[in-house]
């Protein structure tokens, strides 16, 4: 639950967002946004989509499951997978 709430946090500051636009925005509290990052509780299915969508994240990447990613050629390691999708995360919110 701890990586969980790290990746909430993380991806919700990469997106430059407050605790409570997040929480305003997948209608939810401040104090639920705070306790998923600090892992005292985990978000619902629907939460956990609305997280996703709103961070510009994959659900897979929040829960920390492998990314799959392929490329011409092969697989990505999930070392390479994981540094594809931060390059990708930071070129959408303009910190490339």
């Amino acid at each position: 639950m701890l990586l969980l709430g790290r990746r909430i946090k993380q991806a919700r500051e990469q997106a430059g967002l407050t605790q409570e636009k997040l929480a305003e925005r997948i209608g939810v509290s401040r104090t639920a946004i705070s306790r998923f990052e600090l892992g005292e509780i985990e978000p619902s299915v629907r939460n956990l989509a609305a997280l996703a969508r709103e961070l510009g994240v994959t659900s897979d990447y929040l829960l920390g499951l492998p990314l799959p990613a392929t490329i011409p050629g092969g697989e990505l390691t999930p070392g390479e997978a994981e540094a594809l999708w931060e390059f990708v995360r930071r070129v959408k919110s303009g910190q490339s």
